[in-house]
């Protein structure tokens, strides 16, 4: 596997694991589990949407 496909599958598994922790969202456990929609907590927002540029950039360079 190449480093550039390395760097985006971690990328990736960083996005799951923000994505599938109840803790990140607001109203905790209770609501993550409700079936309600979610929304994450600010910060755990914040960290997902550079995470996504990045990935996007990593993306980018490899259709380039």
């Amino acid at each position: 596997m190449s480093p550039l496909a390395k760097q985006i599958l971690d990328v990736e598994r960083q996005i799951a694991l923000i994505e599938h922790n109840a803790s990140n969202y607001i109203g905790g456990d209770k609501a993550y589990h409700s079936g309600y929609q979610v929304f994450l907590k600010p910060a755990a927002q914040r960290k997902i949407d550079s995470l996504n540029a990045k990935l996007d950039a990593l993306l980018d360079s490899v259709e380039a």
